[in-house]
């Protein structure tokens, strides 16, 4: 059911399992429940219109267009009444919409459950941010709308985003103290940040959460057709000794095993590889 409270008073209107509200104006709202989604008179609690008949995930109102999020992808209807599908690139929005929020002056930022985070704006998509982008995974969970950042749940960490720029400024995990990766709700109030996650609830401040880690290369090993040349001073190899591999590790207790070495062979090649 929905419960609106009007100052000490309260009224129950029996709906659908609820999924997500947003307001219209003052005596109207727009509902997302598990079968349909409609537009309600929140002052004597009767439904206006229906504006879908099937399942919603999120709605967000902005100047007389709706944007719907569902388990097929994201839905638009503009202020003459027409719905649309809003397309990206690589079908980004084909799928589950899992969260959208609205930021001024950057347009809508959309959560989905397996391609990472989308900016539409201006009819258009701006940006995607994604696992290659520095984003935790690509599997999301929640958004937190917070001035100028985003935060973004993810079924491996949180992310901070920089709304102007879309990049990802920082991400925490269970490395951090976290009590889980798998991140249901982000909330900042007051300075701290609260986390909801399968685990239960953190909270903390980002000042005091060390974001630097030193991270040691070690060489343990350089062996020429099996054997050990680490010791020698200067080798010389004859035409036949290239069977040639290196053995390294780096202790980094941050960074939860995600460390990418780079590597190159000073006079034999020009571009840096990655492993």
């Amino acid at each position: 059911h929905l419960e609106i409270k009007t100052g000490n008073k309260s009224r129950r209107v029996e709906i659908r399992p609820i999924k997500s509200i947003d307001r219209v104006s003052g005596d109207t709202a727009v509902i997302c429940t598990n079968s349909y989604i409609i537009r309600l008179n929140v002052a004597n609690g009767l439904p206006i219109y229906t504006l879908l008949d099937r399942r919603g995930t999120k709605i967000i109102y902005d100047n007389k267009r709706y944007f719907i999020g569902t388990l097929q992808g994201l839905l638009m209807k503009d202020s003459t009444g027409r719905m649309s599908p809003v397309i990206a690139p690589a079908n980004q929005l084909k799928n589950r919409i899992v969260d959208i929020v609205l930021a001024p002056g950057s347009g809508i930022w959309i959560a989905t459950n397996d391609q990472g985070v989308v900016q539409y704006h201006d009819g258009k998509i701006v940006r995607i941010i994604d696992h290659a982008a520095g984003l935790s995974s690509n599997g999301c969970r929640s958004l937190f709308l917070d001035s100028n950042y985003l935060w973004v749940g993810t079924n491996k960490g949180l992310n901070k985003l920089d709304l102007s720029t879309g990049n990802v400024l920082a991400r925490y995990s269970t490395s951090d103290g976290l009590l889980s990766d798998n991140i249901n709700a982000v909330c900042i109030n007051d300075g701290y940040i609260w986390v909801a996650s399968t685990g239960g609830v953190t909270f903390f401040r980002e000042q005091d959460v060390n974001e630097t880690s030193m991270c040691n290369l070690d060489f343990q090993a350089v062996r020429v057709s099996g054997k050990d040349i680490l010791a020698t001073a200067n080798p010389v190899l004859r035409y036949r000794d290239n069977n040639i591999s290196f053995q390294f590790n780096a202790i980094s207790f941050k960074s939860a095993g995600q460390i990418t070495y780079r590597y190159r062979l000073s006079g034999l090649e020009k571009d840096w590889k990655e492993t």
